[in-house]
Parts: structure tokens; C-alpha cells; sequence
């Protein structure tokens, strides 16, 4: 007779511990934030005043600690019933979104896709939000819950756009920190497109202003001084990332907490190779003109691009009266210095100098060569030519002048 084999659960430490010791660093305080959850079957305020706590500790709990104590906190939240006004008034006072002298919650969830600021009927929205991930938390049955359910809610943790109340409880700092973090960061210059149309700028500054204030400090944050990002080897390519370098792509992507807006840093170079490169041809047929800048993108091809957008932008809008569903170029910044093992160079070092440039270095040569001549027999107007090899580095560079936008 065969012995049925049931699922492990959470009442077995050890097996619970051995989960967490591969998913955090710091498995005994995971662990001890567990325990606490599955033995409240239903709604605790003790336990919710301890997770709002540790969500928003910035020195004391790791970034993975903070986004489970979030994730922890919307479980909880979903055990509260809509008509338990005394325990939803708690809760959205403690996440700012409610004055405790107040009869509704704070006008500023209109721009978050929110339809009231009534209390009451704001209260089925924001559970209905909390809901959508109801398949993982509806897996977590105390003490009796399988470690594999348990398993599915620490992935989901660690995706911040997933966790709604996240906004709420991590600052626009601790985003932009954390962030950083996953990138390499060089230097650039502000690229001013004072020969561009005013409305340009007036788009840009039109879609910064449809932001949610959350994300706009964000967006602000990151476009402030005249950084250039690059991925990075931590730089991770899973769906729903707070920064995701899609596979296939050179370009970065942000996904604020709780957010259904994306920010798309445009490019960010190659990830497993030189960061920028020059590519005349590939398997035999020579690629468009602006491939040739391969990992990085050129300066008038993104003002032709923000020109080109903000002009449909606004005819969508004069059209039907609503605002297109496109994105809007913000930001544009002429690249100074690429990222090199053990710091960074100017670029007319990196694409002159092999040990700066490093495996590939004659290729890149022979490719930006070709690439220099078809630009000039293609009528471009840069018409400096200067000898030797800085010369052409320095025909390149102002043939393309790679920006980031």
C-alpha cells in the first residue's frame, strides 16, 4: 500500500526557515514576521500597528524585509470587513490618506484612478485594488498553510508595482535609492534643444503634470542634475521589476509602487558587453543608420522623435478631446562618460583607446569607420575631418552625439 505524501506546512519551523534562509538575509526576522501572520487568522491591530512599523523603517529593515511587512499588511487589511469604518478609519490615517479629524479620505486619490473621496464608498475601491492579488492571499490559511503557497507569497513580494500600498509607506527617496542601486550611473549634459519647437517643451511639462504627485517626484528625482543611467549586472530582466531591462532591449524601465505608470529610459546600453559599441552591418546586410550607435541612442534622432510625438500628441487630443494613450519625451541628456571596469571614461577615450574600449576594440574601429562614410555619402552635415584615429572618434561622436532620453 503507498503512503500518501501531503504537502508541507507552515507549522513545520524548520522547513519554513530553510525557505526563508533562501530568500532573505536576514531569515530569523522574516521568519519571526511569519509566524506572527499565520497565527492572526483574522484581522489584528497589534500586528498591523507592527507591520506599519516595519514598512517604513528605513535603517533597521532591509529593502526585502520592508516590501513583505507591505504585502503582510494588505493581507491583513483584506480580513476587514467594508462596513468596519472604526478599523478602516486606522488604517488610512496610518497610510496618509485620511486626516483623523476627517469625515473622507484626501482629494489626491482622484489622480489615482480612486472615483470618490467618500469614506464609505472609497472603501470598496481600495479593498477591490487589494483584491486583485485575492489568489495569493487566499493560499495563506494559517498555520495550515503549504510552504509552497508561502513559497508564491514571497515572489510576490518582491515586486514593488505589485503592492498597492506600497506608495504609502516607501517614499519617492527610498524608490529612487533603491533604484540606483540596480544601476551603473555616469555623467552627462543637459541637452537644452533650443532650436526645438516651444511645443515640445509645453507636452513634456503637460505630461509630468497628469502624474499622480507620487510618481512625478519620482520622475523629478530622476531626471535631476545630468546623470546618465546604465544597467547593470544586478539589473533584472523579470517582468514586474522595480527596474526591468527587458530582454531583447537596450532600454531600462521603471515601475513605481502601486503604479500603473511606467518610466522608459531610452537607452541604457548592453548588459553583458561593451556598454556602447558601433555596428555597421550584421549577418551580411548593414543595419539602418540609427542602429549604427549600437547600446545608445543619437542626439537628433531623439529630438526628431520628442517632435514628432508631442506634434501627435496634440492633434490626438484636438481630435477626440482626450489625451493620447502614448508616452511623452521629458528628458534628454548628451552622455559624457561610459561606465568601464573600475570607474568610468569620456567617451573619446572609451571609442579610441583599446584597454578603455576593451574585447571587440577593432571591430568597433573598422564598423565606426564605414559608418563615418555612409553618414557623410547620406549627406549628414557634420563636415569635420580630422586625421588619425581621435580624429575619428571625433567625426563619430559628432555625427551622433549619443544622448539618453
Amino acid at each position: 500500500m503507498k503512503r500518501s505524501v501531503r504537502p508541507t506546512c507552515a507549522s513545520s519551523r524548520e522547513p519554513l526557515l530553510d525557505l526563508l534562509a533562501t530568500e532573505f538575509d536576514e531569515a530569523q526576522q522574516a521568519f519571526a514576521l511569519f509566524d506572527d501572520l499565520l497565527q492572526h487568522e483574522r484581522y489584528n491591530h497589534g500586528f498591523c500597528l507592527r507591520l506599519f512599523a516595519v514598512a517604513r523603517q528605513r535603517t533597521d529593515a532591509s529593502w526585502s524585509i520592508r516590501r513583505l511587512a507591505v504585502l503582510m499588511l494588505e493581507h491583513q487589511i483584506l480580513k476587514l470587513h467594508p462596513g468596519d469604518l472604526d478599523d478602516f478609519d486606522f488604517v488610512l490615517t496610518q497610510l496618509n490618506l485620511k486626516e483623523a479629524s476627517g469625515q473622507g479620505v484626501v482629494r489626491s486619490v482622484l489622480e489615482e484612478g480612486y472615483s470618490t473621496t467618500d469614506l464609505r464608498r472609497f472603501i470598496p475601491e481600495f479593498r477591490r485594488r487589494l483584491a486583485r492579488l485575492n489568489r495569493i492571499h487566499r493560499k495563506v490559511k494559517g498555520r495550515k498553510t503549504p510552504l509552497a503557497a508561502l513559497g508564491d507569497f514571497i515572489a510576490l513580494s518582491h515586486y514593488e508595482c505589485r503592492l498597492t500600498l506600497a506608495r504609502y509607506l516607501f517614499t519617492p527617496e527610498d524608490i529612487v535609492t533603491e533604484i540606483l542601486g540596480h544601476l551603473q550611473v555616469t555623467r552627462g549634459v543637459k541637452d537644452p534643444g533650443a532650436s526645438q519647437p516651444a511645443f515640445v517643451d509645453a507636452e513634456a511639462a503637460r505630461g509630468r503634470a497628469l502624474l499622480p504627485e507620487y510618481e512625478a517626484t519620482i520622475l523629478r528625482k530622476l531626471c535631476e542634475g545630468s546623470r546618465i543611467y546604465w544597467v547593470s549586472a544586478t539589473t533584472s530582466s523579470a517582468i514586474n521589476s522595480l527596474v526591468e531591462y527587458p530582454a531583447t532591449t537596450v532600454v531600462l524601465v521603471v515601475k513605481p509602487p502601486g503604479s500603473d505608470i511606467e518610466f522608459e529610459i531610452k537607452r541604457a546600453g548592453r548588459k553583458e558587453q561593451a556598454p556602447l559599441n558601433v555596428v555597421f552591418a550584421r549577418n551580411g546586410h548593414t543595419v539602418p543608420p540609427s542602429h549604427r550607435l549600437d547600446g545608445g541612442s543619437m542626439q537628433w534622432l531623439l529630438r526628431y522623435e520628442a517632435k514628432s510625438a508631442s506634434q501627435l500628441s496634440a492633434v490626438y487630443r484636438l481630435v477626440h478631446g482626450v489625451e493620447a494613450p502614448m508616452a511623452h519625451y521629458v528628458s534628454r541628456t548628451t552622455i559624457s562618460t561610459v561606465p568601464v571596469r573600475g570607474g568610468e571614461v569620456q567617451t573619446l577615450t572609451y571609442f579610441t583607446e583599446p584597454q578603455a574600449f576593451g574585447k571587440g576594440f577593432r571591430e568597433m574601429r573598422v564598423a565606426m569607420k564605414e559608418s563615418v562614410a555612409a553618414f557623410r555619402a547620406e549627406g549628414h552635415p557634420n563636415r569635420l575631418d580630422l586625421p588619425g584615429d581621435l580624429g575619428l572618434t571625433a567625426q563619430f561622436i559628432g555625427m551622433t552625439s549619443p544622448t539618453q532620453a
